[in-house]
């Protein structure tokens, strides 16, 4: 790191921007980057903790604060040491979604560890690491603010994302797919039905057997909605496939759900979340209800 800036570089950058003790004000955006958080997340977060932490942070008397892309995090790794939020070992979440296929493995996302040096790791990128982690593992978060263009540049990234694998949704503009998603805590609401559905259950519920399956999502009323129930197999893996679009909860990642179709002889079918296999099951398996 030392060899990126010399001394007046260094003090030329320092003089873009201000110290405001919690974070890091640029006078002019750097990138797209107007402010960075100099703390992290004081615990290691899952994906969804972590997109919970920058929702919740205010900072500044801001609350638009966001995780970083993955080119924000190298800027912030070049940078660290100049504005004092060295982190010395540490991974850290970014937004940038990975496709991954090491054995039948779906999504992830990317991280980045920050002071490796460049002969101890082969997945480097100057001096960056950056290996895959699963949305379940938990790492640090640093936050930061960004422009619209950085705003705008999420959404397109999330679009991109989400048409690789549901393309005949009718989504027409990264806004429209961003509007769509309504969190209601328990659920999921779709202002546009995707497919058939309209509401998806938003955490996994705990492995049942088929039948307490069925007779739990008619017993739910959410939204003032009793028409719960589970998915079919294509609604099945819709919710699979838009799980991290949409933001649905599961503890871990090879898991099974039940669908609403059965074989006839006493089994229901149940879809692996890690690789879309169904298969007949007799016995427990985990709930998403939709509606």
């Amino acid at each position: 790191m030392s060899g990126i800036f010399n001394f007046f570089e260094r003090r030329k950058f320092k003089k873009l921007a201000v110290d405001h003790g919690s974070y890091i004000e640029f006078n002019v955006p750097f990138g797209n980057i107007l402010m960075i958080q100099k703390g992290f997340s004081d615990k290691p977060l899952n994906w969804w903790e972590a997109n919970e932490y920058a929702k919740n942070l205010n900072l500044g008397g801001y609350n638009d604060w966001t995780i970083p892309t993955k080119e924000e995090l190298w800027v912030m790794y070049k940078i660290q040491e100049i504005y004092g939020f060295k982190a010395s070992d540490e991974f850290f979440w970014s937004s940038t979604l990975s496709p991954y296929s090491f054995k039948n493995k779906d999504m992830v996302f990317w991280e980045m560890l920050f002071l490796i040096n460049d002969e101890e790791d082969p997945l480097k990128l100057g001096g960056v690491a950056l290996p895959d982690r699963r949305v379940t593992d938990r790492i640090n978060l640093r936050c930061v603010r960004v422009t619209e263009e950085g705003k705008q540049e999420r959404l397109q990234e999330k679009l991109a994302f989400a048409s690789m694998f549901l393309k005949d949704v009718g989504w027409t503009s990264a806004q429209e797919l961003n509007d769509n998603f309504i969190d209601c805590g328990d659920y999921i609401k779709f202002r546009k039905p995707i497919g058939t559905i309209r509401m998806i259950q938003k955490n996994l519920e705990k492995p049942m057997e088929w039948d307490k399956a069925t007779a739990y999502a008619k017993s739910l009323n959410w939204g003032g909605y009793s028409d719960w129930r589970l998915p079919t197999k294509d609604e099945s893996e819709i919710i699979r496939k838009i799980r991290y679009i949409c933001g649905i909860h599961y503890p871990y990642d090879e898991i099974s759900f039940w669908s609403s179709e059965t074989s006839g002889d006493g089994r229901a079918y149940m879809i692996w979340l890690h690789n879309g296999i169904f298969t007949l099951q007799k016995y427990s398996s985990g709930v998403y209800c939709v509606r």
